[in-house]
């Protein structure tokens, strides 16, 4: 071989060996991964860098906007509640039965805007047995010591904020008997009684010889004052003075009208069996032929 033919060879042998070095034993080399970019180093003070690492960016924070001062919010101070004072002429003192005052009217007068006396009873400034009765009965509903004498704690709780009351009928509602004022003759008189009852009522009327007096007639009735009729419930209680009342009147143009009325006093059998009331009503002719007949009604009520 010549020179020719022996470089030839080098050339050949040279080209197998870079083919064997690129992957001649036939398996695919995957694509070299891209290199990651540093991030550019920072400059800090003094001329120093500091690099960074190839970590994804902080985020970013809001900036808070300006704002006005905030001021303190101060809650409104609650209403006081007012006041319940004793009235000075009653500060400090001491009431007790057989003491006669203008001072304790004026407690009686307090203790029956709670309903320890009847709104229509006629008080005085005697400490007698019913008005020691009524300071018990207040002791011990508003917890206090049952004395029956007025003291600073019964005054300050007449005069506080919240006493107890009574019920709708001026005592209160249990079912022991209790003491209560009545007048008779002008002086003050203690009675012991029942709780109040309610009684239903029912009328009747009738007239034995109308007399020519008249045909056609009305009627009403009432029990202390107030209209009723066959039905209607009244509330009694032992001691009370009841009170009936009847108007007659003929239907004429110039009627012939009578009336009439009685009471009694309610007693404790009155109450647990029940009881009537009867008058009579005269009716007077006013004109006419038969002027001057009279005719004559029964009215009866009956409390059951």
């Amino acid at each position: 071989m010549g020179k020719k033919g022996g470089a030839l060879a080098l050339i050949a042998v040279g080209a197998i060996v870079f083919a064997l070095s690129r992957g001649g034993s036939g398996e695919k080399r995957s694509a070299p991964r891209p290199e990651q970019t540093a991030f550019p180093a920072a400059t800090v003070p003094g001329g120093q860098t500091a690099s960074r690492s190839p970590t994804a960016a902080p985020r970013a924070t809001k900036t808070p906007k300006a704002t006005a001062a905030l001021r303190l919010a101060t809650r409104p101070s609650a209403t006081p509640t007012p006041a319940f004072t004793v009235p000075p002429a009653l500060a400090a003192a001491t009431f007790r039965m057989g003491e006669s005052s203008d001072a304790i009217l004026q407690i009686k007068l307090k203790m029956q805007e709670y309903g320890y006396f009847r709104q229509t009873a006629e008080l005085s400034g005697q400490y007698n047995a019913i008005m020691e009765e009524r300071v018990r009965l207040f002791q011990r509903n508003n917890g206090l010591k049952e004395t029956g004498l007025i003291d600073d704690a019964f005054l300050s709780a007449l005069y506080g904020p919240m006493p107890v009351t009574t019920d709708a009928y001026g005592f209160i509602a249990d079912a022991s008997p209790q003491t209560v004022l009545t007048r008779a003759g002008g002086a003050e008189a203690a009675v012991t009684r029942s709780a109040p009852r309610r009684m239903t009522v029912s009328v009747s009327a009738s007239c034995s010889n109308y007399n020519h007096v008249g045909n056609e007639w009305s009627q009403s009735f009432a029990v202390n004052g107030s209209t009723v009729r066959s039905g209607s419930v009244v509330t009694l209680q032992a001691g009370d003075q009841v009170t009936v009342s009847a108007r007659i009147e003929e239907a004429d143009k110039r009627p012939d009208v009578g009336t009439g009325q009685t009471s009694r006093t309610v007693t404790e059998a009155d109450l647990a069996n029940g009881f009537s009331l009867s008058l009579d009503v005269t009716v007077r002719e006013n004109g006419g032929r038969y002027s001057g007949n009279t005719c004559m009604w029964r009215v009866t009520f009956s409390f059951r």
